[in-house]
């Protein structure tokens, strides 16, 4: 059966975007620069242990609050302390109670400290309009989730953030989503274990897709990795890194342990 969960989100964020300006301002007024050509940087160093894309999010609809003193700032200033080499910040207000804000203050504080680490806008990204939103907040990287996109506005989408200087982590679940995110011309590509539709999880998934992606694509295995050996198999299959969220946000202190995390795998 589908997940009630996302049909909800996606009818409320269709109903974000048909309010959104045509244009929007602020396009040439962005004041942090952009982290530039960071998947030459990762494909450089493929065998040196992998690496993390750190996530910061106050709730999700399957958890509920995740944090009650959630600050996105000083979350993702202690992953950046700790080694991460990417932070993902849920822009999602409703659901995962996160903002653009968040991102841009996320990013401004970075570059106000010298740390020159790219900044995914994770969100359920539907129209151009949100790549704009994404380029004006500070963003290195969007989200494009092939299940909810047709092919013609992924292509567009990708297109759209390269344009802006900014790359795109194309998620998939399925040999049939792989195909169409490279047929579209996807370089960084996230395996999500997860099934958006049903909430099941397919750990294995990765290991029968890994065979099929290309050496020149960067892949990020997603979801579900709760242990040093699920950590190692992914280094095994070939990813050149993780995503990972709610292990690290809910412990007391998130960059401690991403220090322990980067202790067991790197």
């Amino acid at each position: 059966m589908p997940n009630p969960i996302l049909t909800q989100i996606m009818e409320s964020k269709k109903k974000e975007v048909s309010l959104l300006p045509e244009r929007l301002s602020g396009l040439n007024e962005r004041s942090v620069p952009l982290v530039r050509d960071f998947l030459s940087d990762w494909r450089q160093r493929r065998g040196s242990g992998i690496r993390v894309i750190a996530e910061s999010k106050a709730k999700s609809p399957s958890r509920g609050i995740i944090r009650m003193d959630y600050d996105p700032v000083s979350i993702a200033l202690e992953y950046a302390e700790s080694g991460a080499s990417g932070i993902s910040i849920l822009t999602d207000q409703h659901f995962f109670g996160g903002s653009l804000s968040d991102l841009l203050a996320v990013k401004t504080a970075f570059w106000e400290r010298g740390i020159f680490l790219p900044v995914l806008r994770k969100d359920f990204i539907l129209d151009p309009r949100q790549v704009d939103q994404a380029f004006v907040a500070g963003a290195d990287i969007v989200l494009l989730i092939v299940r909810i996109l047709e092919d013609k506005t992924l292509v567009k989408l990708i297109e759209q953030s390269r344009n802006l200087g900014m790359e795109s982590l194309v998620e998939v679940h399925s040999e049939r989503e792989l195909k169409r995110a490279l047929d579209a011309g996807c370089s960084f590509l996230g395996v999500n274990h997860r099934d958006l539709d049903t909430l099941s999880m397919d750990t294995g998934l990765s290991g029968r897709l890994s065979p099929m992606i290309p050496d020149d694509v960067v892949r990020i295995a997603e979801s579900g990795l709760k242990s040093n050996q699920d950590y190692r198999k992914m280094v095994d299959l070939g990813y050149d890194g993780v995503l990972v969220g709610e292990s690290f946000l809910t412990a007391e202190h998130p960059g401690r342990a991403m220090k322990e995390f980067m202790s067991h795998v790197g």
